[in-house]
């Protein structure tokens, strides 16, 4: 114990070595990588040049309708703000978005390559392969995160954007991005697909992010004198606003400063980050000891077998196929993979709606904010739950038998597209319940 604690302490078992080196190669040799880098500084370029178009009230006839020298100059101080702004905007949606999307896949495509048990014969720690794994994926989002840092720092000639608010914007995505990331890597662990893992990750910090500032504006509402630091520090939207809300007054809009706002963020986000990454690395170990000992094919070979008491497969519903055998199929796929996530998903939805709407019933609010904020998670859901559709059948080796049937390309899509639509009814059957329940209230 003494031996293994002591090298722990060398800087080379803290440098990740061999797995950041592999993933650097791999992401260097994409033309994705390369694609996403120009298409990103292309699509700043465009925004800056609509919202210059914007400020500056250019016409489609290519006449400025400014009133003289003075007005265009005042005009021109907005640009720098709207600028920076969106840009912010951009930059920490991207970034919470694209870490759990690349770092989702990194431990579920070392088990389905069968690399792990590879991993096995290295001198490599736990640590190690859940760090590199992290790095690997941040120096990607670094050079996205640094693309537009010119273009913000340019347009600060024009006046009213202080530098502290660029870095500030960049400290807040980058440790918005790290704890997505985290989780990322933490649901990756247990899950058989990278859309999985990265869906989860995405899940959990809208939840870390939404509900304690949801439970503090309640108790605020009902007249409880209570601390609203904590929760507003742990919510990234709503530093997010205080930022911009003081870019544009010129000045603090609430108790606290700009400055021990994002900075409390920022730590708060990397606390809980490091925290996850902790408890990631704790279940890589443990994975990799199954690994070792022959358990882990095992279980993912009985998962889901469906055995009853006399040995035999559990038999549920008619077995006839039909005429399009992808949809039976899609169409006999549960909502939800695990009864425990069901039943998760129910507690929490049921949660939300009663605190929405709790003595708040004849107020057009509960409404608008489950319909806006279900909408934009049924997207989000849509987006990663149905990328996945025609790759789920070469991951599990049924594409090439899926070939030799005579079902036609158009059957498989809307077969695929049948399943999607079902897996994704839970999100819009709340916003249903509570849509009846206002409508019922008046």
């Amino acid at each position: 114990m003494w031996t293994r604690l002591g090298r722990s302490l060398l800087p080379r078992a803290w440098w990740p070595g061999a797995i950041f080196q592999k993933e650097m190669r791999v992401q260097g040799r994409r033309y994705f990588t390369y694609l996403t880098r120009g298409v990103t500084a292309l699509l700043l370029a465009g925004i800056t040049a609509l919202i210059f178009m914007a400020m500056v009230d250019f016409g489609f006839n290519g006449a400025s309708y400014s009133g003289g020298t003075a007005m265009r100059l005042q005009e021109l101080q907005g640009l720098a703000p709207g600028v920076s702004v969106t840009v912010f905007l951009i930059q920490l949606i991207g970034m919470t978005l694209a870490a759990p999307i690349l770092l989702g896949p990194s431990l579920c495509d070392e088990k389905r390559a069968g690399t792990l048990s590879a991993l096995l014969t290295t001198p490599l720690s736990a640590w190690q392969i859940v760090f590199g794994k992290l790095l690997s994926a941040f120096s990607q989002l670094t050079i996205l995160a640094l693309i537009p840092m010119p273009l913000v720092l340019a347009v600060r000639v024009f006046g009213g954007v202080p530098a502290e608010f660029v870095f500030a914007g960049l400290s807040v995505s980058y440790s918005m991005a790290f704890l997505c990331g985290s989780l990322a890597i933490f649901y990756s662990t247990g899950s058989k697909r990278g859309l999985t893992a990265a869906t989860l990750a995405a899940l959990t910090a809208i939840a870390l992010h939404a509900f304690p500032a949801l439970m503090m504006a309640k108790l605020i509402s009902w007249g409880v004198k209570v601390w609203p630091g904590m929760p507003v520090l742990m919510s990234t939207p709503a530093t997010t606003a205080i930022m911009i809300a003081d870019l544009f007054s010129g000045g603090p809009t609430g108790p606290w400063s700009v400055r021990s706002v994002w900075v409390a963020n920022s730590v708060v986000n990397t606390g809980l980050g490091a925290l996850t990454l902790v408890f990631a690395t704790a279940r890589v170990r443990a994975l990799l000891r199954r690994e070792g000992e022959g358990t882990t094919a095992a279980a993912e070979t009985g998962a889901g077998a469906g055995k009853t008491k006399g040995g035999g497969k559990e038999r549920s519903g008619s077995r006839e196929v039909g005429a399009r055998p992808v949809m039976w199929r899609e169409l006999r796929q549960r909502m939800f993979r695990r009864r425990f996530w069901a039943v998760a998903a129910t507690a929490v939805a049921s949660t939300f709606l009663v605190l929405v709407n709790w003595d708040d019933l004849t107020s057009r609010g509960p409404a608008m904010a489950v319909t806006i904020g279900g909408t934009a998670l049924a997207l989000l859901l849509a987006t990663a739950g149905s990328a996945g559709s025609v790759n789920g059948e070469r991951e599990a080796r049924t594409w090439d038998v899926l070939l030799t049937t005579g079902v036609s390309a158009w059957e498989v899509v809307l077969g695929k597209w049948t399943g999607s639509m079902k897996r994704l009814m839970f999100v819009p059957l709340v916003i249903l319940v509570q849509q009846v329940v206002s409508v019922g209230a008046g």
